[in-house]
């Protein structure tokens, strides 16, 4: 099981990846939703084999709820884009890496290898 959740793990990160190098605004917010969404998952997948604590996904959810929010700001200004687009769609992406710095974190106070 946690090989399964560390590989979705890993797939939110390159979908983070990707939500920067995409082509077009509408890829750059469907990469970031799929991206999330992972994240989102794999935090729930880690509190259901108590690998994380309540505390935990109540941390990671006060960031989840935000991103979305600004997803849905983001996705009002498709599909051209533009600057409150990139700005929205950089809350997302700043949420993504702090989801993914509090798994590195847990991973390694548990003393488990990091993807």
């Amino acid at each position: 099981m946690m090989g399964t959740i560390r590989l979705l793990f890993v797939a939110a990160l390159v979908l983070l990846s990707l939500v920067a190098c995409t082509s077009t605004p509408s890829r750059q917010w469907a990469s970031a939703r799929d991206a999330l969404t992972i994240a989102q998952d794999t935090v729930l997948e880690l509190r259901k084999v108590d690998a994380i604590s309540d505390a935990d996904l109540v941390a990671a959810d006060r960031l989840v709820q935000p991103a979305r929010k600004a997803l849905a700001v983001a996705e009002t200004q498709l599909p051209e884009g533009g600057k409150t687009f990139d700005e929205w769609m950089a809350v997302v992406r700043a949420t993504l890496v702090k989801i993914a710095e509090m798994e590195q974190d847990r991973l390694a106070s548990a003393g488990e290898p990091q993807p």
